[in-house]
């Protein structure tokens, strides 16, 4: 999944696009986002957003750190 990110109002909220990769045709979703909202949260408001069970593994990278459950492949 690629996510892009951009300010909406300084310090309120953050404007997402979740692209899934490898996917044709391509599946996306735009959403906002609290800009205090942490790792967990942002989890949990993908999981909804994209109408998923917290069934897949996931991974988060910012900044060069890597965080959740990577696909072994």
């Amino acid at each position: 999944m690629v996510t892009t990110a951009h300010p909406i109002r300084p310090g309120e909220r953050l404007q997402l696009k979740l692209e899934l990769q490898d996917v044709q045709p391509t599946i996306w979703r735009r959403l906002a986002v609290p800009r205090s909202a942490k790792l967990l949260q942002l989890h949990r408001i993908i999981q909804i957003t994209m109408g998923w069970e917290d069934r897949h593994q996931h991974e988060f990278d910012f900044a060069g750190r890597r965080y959740g459950t990577p696909d072994p492949e």
